[in-house]
């Protein structure tokens, strides 16, 4: 399984640099899957960058997700206590952590459902988790 953050949604539905290598990664995907956090920050992303209007945002993000088969998949129960592990591990700004509060959901669930995770932010290079090229 394939999981895509939202900063992949964004960078493809902007067409910014690298997106195309982005699809290419997608199209390769059997399974493709988001989180509903993730849906829903590339709609807000993508609302402030062209509208101001959240539904804006998230008609085009929905779409985007029809299109490229994507299902949404609701946050594993124990994604609490992942995201928490997470947080000592590689949230926490103290020990030098670098993910913030939607990096570490998302880190928990693809950690708990073994998918490879699709992103642009280099910061999930320096953790435990599979990184999809």
């Amino acid at each position: 399984m394939l999981l895509i953050d939202s900063a992949v949604i964004v960078s493809v539905l902007c067409e910014e640099e690298g997106s195309t290598n982005l699809l290419t990664s997608l199209a390769q995907a059997k399974d493709r899957c988001t989180t509903p956090l993730a849906v829903f920050e590339a709609a807000i992303i993508l609302s402030r960058r062209h509208s101001d209007d959240v539904s804006f945002g998230t008609s085009i993000v929905e779409e985007f997700l029809d299109r490229a088969e994507v299902a949404v998949i609701d946050l594993p129960a124990e994604s609490r206590s992942m995201m928490a592990k997470a947080y000592e591990r590689y949230g926490n700004p103290k020990r030098g952590g670098a993910l913030n509060m939607s990096e570490l959901i998302t880190y928990a669930v693809a950690k708990l459902t073994n998918a490879r995770l699709l992103s642009t932010n280099q910061a999930f290079a320096r953790t435990d988790i599979e990184i999809a090229s």
